[in-house]
C-alpha cells in the first residue's frame, strides 16, 4: 500500500523546491494555515486514488514570497498545480483550478486574503513579489461571454491594508468599467460589547422572569453571548459583501474577492436556495448566491446539525459591531421554526435587508437549521410588504419566540 510522506517532510520539499526558483523568501515559520492546506490537498488526491507526485517544477503547489512588502514570507497555495498522479484533473474543472494567497506574519499564524478559481496565475519577482490573475467568462464581469478572458494584478494597499485588483491588458480595463469599487471598511467589535449585552440580557431576564435564579441568569446570558461570538466570523462576512455605496452595482467576480474564504463551485443546489448564481461553502457552511452572475442579489449562508441547538446568534454578532437592527417581525411555520426579518443599519454601510431561518431539534433524532441571508440589491422590505406577501402561515409582528 503507497503511504503518503509525512506532512512535515512534504513542506520541507515543496518550500525546498519553491525557494530554488527566482521568486523566495526563506520562511522561518510556516502558518499552520498552510500545513493544513497541504494535508487537505495530499488527503484529496489520495481519495481519489492518486499518489503525489513530483513537488518541483509544475508541481510547485506552495510558493512563498513576500507580496505587500512587510519582510514576512506569504504563501501562493496553487490547487491547479497539486501532482496527484493518477487522478491529474482532481483539482481542475473546466479548465479553472482555486488559488490563495496567505500573508504570514513570521508566527504560525496567517490570513486568507485572496481565494477565486482561476484560469491561470504567475508569480513576479520583485520587492515585493506580485502575484498575477487569469479569469474566463462571467468572471470577468457582467456581459462577458463564456470564451472572454481577463487579467489582473493583485497589489498591496498599505494605506488600506489590503491587496486591491489592478487590471492587465485592455481585456482587463474593459472589464473595470463594470466592477464595483471595494468593500467598505470592516466594522470592529466595540470593546464594551460583551459588558453591554451582558448587562442588556440580565436586565431583560430579570424583568421576564422574576423568580429565575441569578446563576441562571448569567449562565443564559453567558450561553447566548457564545452565540454572538460564534456568529462573529458570519457578520464580518456579511458587512463585507453588501455595497458600501446606495446604488453600487455588485457582479459574482466582486462578491467572490471581497469574500475570498468562501470555496465556489457550480455544485448541486444547496437546500434551502433557489435561482442560485453560485453554490459552495465557506467553513462549515454551505454557501449560495441569488440571482445572476451580473447581478447578485443576495448571499446566505447556511447550517444544519442533527439533534444540536442552532449555534449562531447573527443579530447580536452585528449589534456587537455597532449596527442598528429594526426587527419586521416573522413568520411561524410551526413549533420552533420561524423565518425572521430585519433591517440592518450598519456603520459605513446603506440599511440592507436581514433575513434569518431558524429550526430547532426538538428530538434528538431532527435536524436543527439556520439560514442566514443578506440583500445585496438594496431592496428594503416594509411591514406592509411583508404582511401582503405572508398571508398563510401569517406574518407576525412584533415576532413572538
Amino acid at each position: 500500500m503507497h503511504r503518503e510522506p509525512p506532512a512535515f517532510l512534504l513542506l520541507a520539499a515543496l518550500l525546498a523546491a519553491a525557494c530554488a526558483a527566482p521568486v523566495d523568501a526563506a520562511p522561518a515559520v510556516v502558518p499552520d494555515v498552510v500545513k493544513t492546506r497541504i494535508n487537505e490537498v495530499v488527503a484529496a488526491c489520495a481519495r481519489a486514488g492518486g499518489r503525489l507526485g513530483d513537488v518541483s517544477g509544475q508541481g510547485r503547489f506552495v510558493i512563498p514570497a513576500d507580496f505587500n512588502g512587510d519582510g514576512h514570507t506569504d504563501f501562493v497555495v496553487s490547487e491547479g498545480n497539486v501532482p496527484c498522479d493518477g487522478a491529474p484533473a482532481l483539482f481542475r474543472e473546466n479548465g479553472l483550478a482555486r488559488v490563495e494567497l496567505y500573508t504570514g506574519t513570521g508566527t504560525a499564524s496567517a490570513q486568507l486574503v485572496f481565494a477565486d478559481h482561476l484560469l491561470a496565475y504567475r508569480v513576479l519577482a520583485g520587492s515585493p513579489a506580485r502575484l498575477q490573475i487569469a479569469r474566463r467568462g462571467e468572471a470577468c464581469g457582467g456581459g462577458s461571454g463564456a470564451a472572454n478572458q481577463c487579467g489582473a494584478e493583485l497589489r498591496w494597499n498599505a494605506a488600506q491594508a489590503r491587496f486591491d485588483e489592478v487590471p492587465t491588458g485592455s481585456r482587463g480595463a474593459a472589464a473595470q468599467g463594470t466592477a464595483s469599487g471595494p468593500a467598505a471598511t470592516p466594522v470592529p467589535v466595540a470593546a464594551n460589547a460583551r459588558t453591554a449585552h451582558l448587562e442588556r440580557c440580565r436586565a431583560g431576564e430579570r424583568r421576564d422572569n422574576p423568580k429565575k435564579a441569578a446563576a441562571d441568569i448569567d449562565s443564559a446570558c453567558g450561553d447566548l453571548w457564545d452565540k454572538i461570538e460564534a456568529a462573529g466570523p458570519l457578520a464580518d462576512v456579511m458587512l463585507a459583501a453588501v455595497p458600501a455605496r446606495a446604488g453600487e452595482p455588485l457582479t459574482l467576480a466582486d462578491l467572490r474577492a471581497r469574500v475570498p474564504a468562501a470555496r465556489w463551485g457550480a455544485g448541486a443546489p444547496v437546500s434551502g436556495a433557489t435561482a442560485t448564481a453560485a453554490t459552495g461553502r465557506l467553513g462549515a457552511l454551505d454557501a449560495w448566491v441569488g440571482g445572476t452572475a451580473s447581478a447578485p442579489k443576495s448571499l446566505a449562508l447556511g447550517w444544519s446539525e442533527v439533534g444540536a441547538d442552532p449555534p449562531y446568534d447573527l443579530p447580536g454578532a452585528l449589534a456587537a459591531r455597532g449596527a442598528k437592527l429594526e426587527p419586521l417581525g416573522c413568520y411561524h411555520f410551526g413549533a420552533g421554526e420561524v423565518n425572521a426579518v430585519y433591517v440592518v443599519n450598519a456603520p459605513g454601510r446603506p440599511p440592507f435587508a436581514l433575513t434569518i431561518y431558524t429550526r430547532g431539534a426538538p428530538v434528538a433524532q431532527a435536524t436543527a437549521q439556520q439560514n442566514m441571508s443578506v440583500a445585496l440589491d438594496g431592496v428594503l422590505p416594509t411591514r406592509a410588504s411583508l404582511r401582503a406577501e405572508h398571508r398563510d402561515p401569517p406574518w407576525e409582528d412584533p415576532c413572538t419566540v
